[in-house]
């Protein structure tokens, strides 16, 4: 699929499907792809996707309010926080490692704020990443893009 638009948008490599700021337009790519979203709650819908990498298996989270996309939440399936040979480090590495591929070296990777551990992002055109290991009640693992305004 070709994006038929000139909007700002994230690309998802399966299901093949551009994400842009229009809730609506979201949705309607996820159903014609036969994609099964969840609506986790008013403003929040996840689904499962291959996001970088054909095969690395992750989810994806839309949040959004009034129909326009306010950030993505990209994390890892809850079987993958199961096992238990999960490790957050290791988990950091892998996708720091495919981002760094992707996008080049992170143009930042210090945060001040005291519950993060370690912290990368990059400031691209249309859409900004932060990738990090944040502690509140344990360490986890968060990766969030958002569109440039």
């Amino acid at each position: 699929m070709r994006p038929l638009f000139r909007k700002k948008y994230f690309h998802i490599i399966n299901p093949d499907i551009y994400i842009t700021t229009d809730i609506n337009n979201c949705v309607k790519q996820l159903k014609k792809a036969g994609i099964k979203y969840k609506t986790v709650c008013d403003g929040y819908i996840v689904f499962p996707a291959n996001v970088f990498k054909p095969d690395l298996d992750l989810m994806v989270g839309l949040h959004y309010k009034n129909d326009k996309l306010e950030f993505i939440d990209i994390f890892r399936t809850k079987e993958y926080y199961c096992d238990a040979d999960y490790n957050v480090e290791k988990s950091y590495q892998e996708i720091s490692e495919i981002l760094n591929a992707l996008y080049g070296s992170a143009a930042i990777t210090d945060c001040s704020e005291n519950a993060i551990e370690k912290f990368e992002q990059w400031n691209l055109k249309n859409y900004g990443i932060r990738h990090y290991i944040l502690n509140r009640f344990d360490l986890e693992e968060r990766l969030v893009i958002a569109f440039v305004n």
